[in-house]
């Protein structure tokens, strides 16, 4: 399912250093008109890889809006497989908590066991599913076979 907070806050692309809470992901499901269930697999639109697309590699990475330590909470409620969103950081920086680096990761990563991924281009799939007003989705990930690699990459293929 796309989250697209960054449609549901009225605006192309969140601050950097926005926190996306639990607030603006229920948002986001509200927009979707529906929710985020068990096993399913959430995207996290905030708009921040336009940043990267219009050229600017550098701004692209710091500050940028990402997950809020809050949300790892809302994802484990929810039984949620995996999160991926589009920035270079996934969650946000600078940091919410002073001098505690990547909470978020560990939280999901090594706490919950739960995927993540990061730098997804979301941009033509927000378009797509505001033309049609549907946010649910098949998603196919399949990761590169490396192994001995703590991440991979990705070729995400959504179906609406």
């Amino acid at each position: 399912m796309l989250l697209d907070v960054a449609r549901a806050r009225g605006v192309e692309r969140l601050t950097g250093g926005h926190a996306v809470t639990p607030e603006d992901l229920e948002a986001a499901e509200e927009l979707a008109g529906t929710r985020v269930r068990a096993g399913d697999v959430a995207l996290v639109r905030t708009g921040q890889v336009q940043v990267y697309l219009a050229g600017d590699k550098h701004g692209y990475g710091y500050p940028s809006p990402g997950l809020s330590v809050r949300t790892s909470e809302w994802f484990h409620a929810r039984d949620v497989a995996a999160v991926a969103n589009d920035t270079l950081t996934f969650e946000v920086f600078p940091p919410e908590i002073e001098n505690l680096w990547l909470p978020v990761h560990a939280l999901d990563l090594v706490e919950m066991g739960m995927l993540q991924g990061q730098n997804w281009n979301l941009e033509e799939l927000s378009t797509a599913c505001g033309e049609v007003n549907r946010y649910a989705f098949l998603l196919s990930a399949m990761p590169e076979p490396f192994v001995g690699a703590t991440g991979t990459p990705v070729a995400p293929v959504a179906v609406l």
